[in-house]
């Protein structure tokens, strides 16, 4: 049977503008500072000096690098950014020579790079509301200049605030009611025809009790099934704070130490960096401060033992030394849950992706009563009530069902988030985290202050965004807000929650990077809680639009097209990894990995390029001496990609 080619948006990491890094590395103290007339307030990191004037915010940096803030009356964004440019660099008579829409939790502004022939650098980032355009512009001699700050001016702009700033500090939320459960449910409805999501379960927690929990959609798209409160989802990288609440019990009963050097645990554990070897700790594993870059290719292409996973943290780059930077890896995270499980049985520790998983269903899943939640994959998939993954066909610009065995590619790195659950089982979870480590059922799972460990700001991420071990340290209008999102190839989820207000919320979805979706459910409960507008819908709704269009442009000049024998009969064959290159005249060119079959198509003028289903892009190139050599890798993302020669064939 003839396989018809799906280029799926599964794996891809979104391609936003420059200045809009959530996951940034802006580190340090910072002051908080307001317009002259009132209008807006935002942070400022140190090392800025004030210059500010009775118009405009000024502060100036070394090597002649200033930022300037301020609001101008405009009708569009394009006049305000013009006549804010006009008052502060009034000498900058050009032209942008790009434009981006950069969305951000506090809107969705327009961002112009200016350049000059003397090499001189502008940014201006501006949203107009009210018939107030608010501008915020970075000056620099050059580029590199511009880079040096680019964090401190992300951070800048994720703590600005329009007028003055919402503060539920002394706010008490209200009792969720009927009225606003129905609300809400029509919101969920409405939401997920926009962001096409095909499955989801949401359930909230209010003062230490499940006070909703509700399933929407069908298991899978054709099908009739409907979602239920049992329904089996993969939760994704939330399960991070599964496998760090577990690490709290063995550090309440002694078995481990958050500051006990990852060696003394793993003698051959390496980074690729020597001196930061010695550097890391238990805690720093699950706190993603190592400095180690993001890795996940293999993932999709072998699978790989525990044993395998450590080993190749010493040839995975480095983006700074511990530390220094947030950089996300589930290769660390991995090795985390694993030197938990090496502490507990280090004489019997040949398998010990059994004994991790063992360690979580005895000290997280029985006590707090997740009859349901799982790493058993096939047992999932072999259940009649779980969803199937979805994602996202950029050639046909359409939703596709993904195959399931594709989702096993995230097994070998289980403690970073591998596991199936149920709505009604991540509710008790989520009142376990609310209750401080007292499961609904009475059992004390862990002690507050093992637990609190957990969620203590680390590594700073961007603004005052922090991330903890397995949380993300974050506000909610002066609340403390905690939270994780997890997604898989086809899932998508988000767990948090406000301690103080003894609120939180729990999102599970069958369709991949719908972010959108599920904190749009989020924040939708937070403002019906606190009487709020509903102003995180449309900001959230102009982030899909622009992350699509952000897409659209980079496909714009790509043409996907069959492939055919003759173009590629000298890559067949195997690779390293055990990796293999087919094509046969009945269905095509493949990528034969771990998972299965990944279908591959041709990029029109680019003859040794080929994107595969699930996101990957492949390009083969010839040497005399050294044959055929395969690189996958992600879209402008260097530091991921593999690299294999091929063997036979």
């Amino acid at each position: 049977m003839k396989i018809n080619f799906r280029l799926i948006i599964a794996i891809t990491i979104l391609l936003l503008p420059l200045l809009w890094l959530l996951w940034g590395n802006a580190q340090g103290a910072t002051s908080t500072h307001s317009a002259p007339d009132g209008r807006y307030s935002f942070n400022i990191p140190e090392n800025w000096v004030d210059e500010s004037t009775a118009e405009f915010n000024a502060f100036s940096h070394s090597e002649n690098i200033y930022t300037y803030l301020l609001a101008v009356e405009a009708t569009d964004v394009d006049s305000g950014i013009r006549h804010a440019l006009d008052i502060t660099v009034p000498e900058l008579d050009a032209e942008p020579v790009k434009t981006t829409t950069v969305p951000a939790q506090n809107g969705t502004w327009t961002q112009n790079i200016y350049t000059l022939p003397d090499g001189s650098m502008t940014v201006a980032v501006g949203q107009v509301v009210d018939e107030v355009a608010y501008v915020l512009i970075l000056q620099a001699p050059d580029e590199t200049a511009v880079q040096t700050v680019t964090d401190d001016f992300t951070s800048i702009l994720l703590s600005f605030t329009l007028g003055n700033a919402i503060d539920l500090t002394n706010a008490q939320p209200q009792t969720i009611t009927p009225d606003m459960v129905a609300d809400l449910e029509a919101y969920i409805h409405d939401i997920s025809a926009f962001y096409e999501v095909t499955g989801a379960a949401v359930a909230i927690v209010q003062d230490g009790e499940v006070i909703y929990s509700q399933g929407f959609g069908v298991l899978e798209m054709g099908s009739e099934q409907a979602v239920n409160t049992d329904t089996l989802f993969m939760i994704g990288s939330i399960g991070k704070s599964m496998t760090t609440m577990m690490m709290a019990t063995l550090v309440e009963d002694e078995m481990l130490d958050w500051d006990t050097p990852a060696q003394e645990i793993f003698p051959e554990f390496r980074l690729s960096n020597d001196a930061a070897t010695e550097q890391i700790r238990v805690r720093d594993l699950v706190n993603n401060s190592s400095g180690v870059a993001t890795y996940n290719v293999p993932r999709f292409l072998v699978s790989q033992t525990p044993a395998q996973i450590i080993d190749s943290l010493a040839t995975v780059p480095m983006i700074a030394l511990p530390g220094e930077a947030y950089s996300y890896s589930n290769l660390m995270f991995a090795t985390g849950g694993y030197a938990a499980a090496h502490t507990v049985a280090a004489n019997n520790s040949d398998d010990l992706h059994r004994i991790y998983t063992t360690l979580m269903q005895e000290r997280i899943f029985d006590p707090i009563g997740m009859a349901h939640t799982t790493f058993d994959f096939d047992a999932a998939i072999g259940h009649d009530n779980h969803a199937s993954p979805h994602a996202v066909d950029v050639v046909e610009s359409d939703l596709d069902v993904l195959p399931i065995d594709w989702e096993r590619f995230i097994l070998p790195v289980a403690p970073a988030g591998a596991s199936w659950s149920t709505i009604e089982d991540m509710a008790l979870y989520l009142t376990t985290q609310l209750n401080q480590g007292v499961a609904p059922n009475g059992t004390v799972v862990v002690s507050e202050a093992n637990l609190s460990e957990t969620q203590q700001a680390g590594i700073n991420i961007a603004g005052d965004i922090y991330y903890g071990m397995g949380w993300v340290i974050d506000t909610y209008n002066g609340l403390p807000l905690i939270w994780h999102s997890g997604g898989t190839q086809g899932f998508a989820s988000d767990l948090a929650f406000l301690p103080d207000a003894n609120l939180g919320v729990v999102v599970l979805s069958n369709k991949g990077n719908a972010d959108n979706f599920t904190r749009s459910v989020r924040e939708y409960v937070f403002e019906l809680s606190f009487n709020l507008e509903h102003e995180a819908d449309s900001r959230y709704r102009a982030t899909q639009t622009a992350s699509d269009a952000a897409l659209e442009e980079i496909l714009l000049d790509i043409q996907f097209v069959p492939v055919e024998q003759e173009q590629v009969i000298e890559y067949v064959g195997e690779y390293d990894l055990g990796i293999a290159v087919i094509h046969d005249e009945a269905n095509g060119f493949f990528l034969d990995t771990a998972y299965g079959q990944i279908p591959l198509v041709a990029v029109v003028g680019r003859e040794e390029t080929f994107y595969a289903a699930n996101g990957l892009i492949l390009t083969f190139s010839r040497d005399s001496e050294d044959g055929v050599t395969l690189s996958i890798g992600l879209l402008d993302d260097p530091l991921q990609t593999v690299v294999l020669q091929k063997i036979t064939g």
